[in-house]
């Protein structure tokens, strides 16, 4: 088989990376590590810590696969670069930092908080996506999904399945089959259009239709197709 393997214990393996933007250092430190020469992988187990660049993740054992040069850990992984910052069972990054986890997952990037099943995270346009429990809250709003499509650094998210949106400063709450919503990042004038069974509430009163579109900054909703006003009694 002649299989080549080294095997170290509480030491530190480094590896010269190449990045879009140039060569990065990459450092896997681990109470054993198991260099693979055949399968050209590097396997690290207990108290596992991994920084490339400005990112540092860490976990109870991993995996650096030397032909793609990611990284996958499991085991109470947490993950920081900057303002971001992730928490999952396991989670995968690849050269273009871009990030694959799984397993009550939590993200925090800047002021926006995404959690579910499984999230994949691209830094590079903020581009990423929430599966199982959905959940993304951006400064005044969260939405909840089956399934989520978030662009988080210009704040458009696509939600399907099961979706519920809320606003608790405005005492309003909204659910459909599908929405898109909109909002400029560090201004609280959030957009949405919701599709499919749509159902607003605000101050007690209930709006009902095919499709809805929401302004939160006017507090106005907009029926498109036969809907249903319910004002509450008293107003």
């Amino acid at each position: 088989m002649n299989k080549r393997w080294i095997k170290t214990t509480a030491l530190a393996l480094f590896v010269m990376t190449t990045w879009s933007v140039g060569a990065v250092d990459t450092t896997i430190t681990a109470d054993t590590l198991t260099y693979n020469g055949n399968e050209d992988t590097a396997q690290a187990k207990g108290n596992v810590v991994i920084t490339r660049g400005t990112a540092e993740m860490t976990g109870a054992e991993g995996i650096y696969h030397f032909a793609d040069q990611s990284a996958t850990l499991s085991g109470g992984v947490s993950y920081v670069d900057g303002a971001t910052s992730l928490t999952a069972a396991t989670v995968t990054a690849y050269a273009d930092q871009s990030l694959a986890a799984s397993g009550g997952v939590e993200m925090h990037a800047d002021d926006r908080t995404l959690r579910g099943t499984t999230v994949t995270y691209r830094p590079s346009d903020g581009y990423g996506t929430i599966d199982g429990n959905a959940y993304l809250a951006v400064p005044g709003t969260e939405m909840t999904a089956g399934h989520v499509e978030a662009y988080v650094n210009e704040i458009r998210m696509i939600g399907t399945g099961g979706v519920s949106l809320s606003h608790p400063a405005q005492a309003f709450a909204a659910t459909a089959d599908a929405i898109t919503y909109t909002q400029t990042p560090g201004a609280d004038d959030g957009f949405a259009v919701l599709t499919g069974n749509a159902h607003a509430v605000q101050n007690g009163n209930t709006l009902n239709g095919p499709a809805l579109e929401v302004r939160l900054k006017e507090q106005a909703v907009e029926t498109k197709g036969r809907s249903t006003l319910v004002i509450s009694g008293g107003r």
